[in-house]
């Protein structure tokens, strides 16, 4: 019996890294786990190593219509959702230096501010 059985999660970008070993953990503690990306033969293949427990869904959390629709996919293939872990990430730097102004880093904290606060 696991710690969190019964209960329901979605992993964004769970197809590989932290988000993948963090399906595995979940699922070793009773989770059944949506695990959300963007690389479907990845996530496919991890869902199918968790059998039952887990189901893919490719999605890009920076759009906010897939990110309801993950949600959406949770509570059709499982009931419910309690849990939501975001380990999906951006490659985009916003970096300041002394003659930045706010507008000319708008674009690139806007990017950022999606993948880790929003997603």
């Amino acid at each position: 019996m696991g710690v969190l059985d019964g209960q329901v999660a979605v992993i964004s970008s769970g197809t590989s890294g932290i988000g993948a070993r963090a399906a595995e953990l979940f699922v070793n503690e009773g989770v059944r786990v949506v695990i959300a990306g963007r690389r479907r033969k990845r996530g496919e293949q991890l869902a199918a190593k968790l059998v039952t427990a887990a189901s893919f869904i490719r999605t890009d959390v920076s759009l906010e219509h897939a990110v309801a629709a993950v949600i959406q996919h949770a509570v059709n293939c499982f009931g419910r959702l309690d849990c939501l872990l975001n380990t999906a990430a951006t490659r985009r730097l916003a970096v300041a230096s002394p003659t930045s102004t706010y507008r000319a880093l708008t674009p690139r904290w806007a990017s950022m501010w999606e993948a880790y606060c929003l997603a």
